[in-house]
């Protein structure tokens, strides 16, 4: 299970230097009535906005930044 420390940390790590690749991106609030859904609010994380067009950058990035990184380099699909 993740921790709120491994996720702070994380996001410590990718404000080091790392915002051209991961992009913070809006939280949206509606009440859940808009979504036609049984519950006060939802929220909405936007990550849709990142560069790649998901999420997947943010786990991308932390599990390349948790290994040695070859001086050649890293080629991700």
């Amino acid at each position: 299970m993740t921790t709120r420390y491994q996720i702070e940390s994380c996001q410590r790590s990718f404000q080091k230097g790392y915002s051209h690749f991961i992009h913070q991106t809006p939280v949206w609030k509606l009440p859940g009535k808009a979504l036609g859904v049984d519950c006060a609010e939802v929220w909405l994380k936007l990550e849709h906005l990142q560069t790649g067009g998901s999420f997947k950058a943010r786990g991308m990035l932390n599990r390349l930044l948790s290994n040695p990184i070859p001086a050649s380099g890293v080629i991700v699909a």
